[in-house]
C-alpha cells in the first residue's frame, strides 16, 4: 500500500477505496486460515488496524464464507 500512495497506511483516510481492497485481501487470508486450520481465533494488529477496517474485513469474510461452516465472529 505504501508504494501506491507513497505514504504510510496509518495516514490514509478510512474512507479511501484502498481500505475496501485491503479489507477484501485480509478477509481472504482469514478465510483460508479458518478453513485450513480451524482456528478458534485470528488476531489482527498493527497501526493500520482499526474498528472501521475490521468491519470491512468481517463483512467480506462473512460474504465469502457464505455459511459454508459455522464460525463465531467475536468482537474483542
Amino acid at each position: 500500500m505504501k508504494h501506491e500512495y507513497i505514504q504510510p497506511g496509518a495516514q490514509v483516510l478510512l474512507d479511501d477505496h484502498v481500505w475496501n481492497i485491503m479489507g477484501y485481501y485480509v478477509a481472504q487470508a482469514a478465510l483460508q486460515v479458518t478453513l485450513i486450520l480451524s482456528t478458534d481465533k485470528i488476531v489482527f494488529g498493527g497501526d493500520v488496524v482499526s474498528e472501521e477496517f475490521l468491519k470491512k474485513v468481517r463483512r467480506d469474510f462473512s460474504k465469502m464464507l457464505n455459511n459454508y461452516v459455522t464460525v463465531l465472529i467475536n468482537i474483542l
